[in-house]
């Protein structure tokens, strides 16, 4: 027998859990900002405007650097896994 592996993503706020997202197949940069765009960006309505603090764990940095370049530029979102401050 082989092993396998199953990818998901959940986004969660301090009022609790949102919808599970099941990743098929390997995710390059363009599918990974394509999915943090639908699943991540529309909570901060819910939020009041807030800003959003994302963080990752162990996303290849080709993935995670084009999204959250352009996320910092659009002030939509602090750095993964850290928070910076905001000008």
């Amino acid at each position: 027998m082989t092993g396998g592996s199953v990818m998901a993503w959940r986004p969660f706020t301090y009022d609790g859990l949102y919808d599970l997202q099941r990743i098929s197949g390997r995710m390059g940069s363009v599918q990974y900002q394509a999915m943090l765009y639908d699943h991540l960006i529309p909570f901060r309505p819910l939020l009041g405007g807030a800003h959003l603090i994302f963080q990752q764990d162990n996303a290849f940095s080709i993935h995670l650097n084009p999204p959250m370049n352009g996320f910092k530029k659009k002030k939509l979102i602090f750095c993964h896994g850290q928070v910076e401050t905001q000008t």
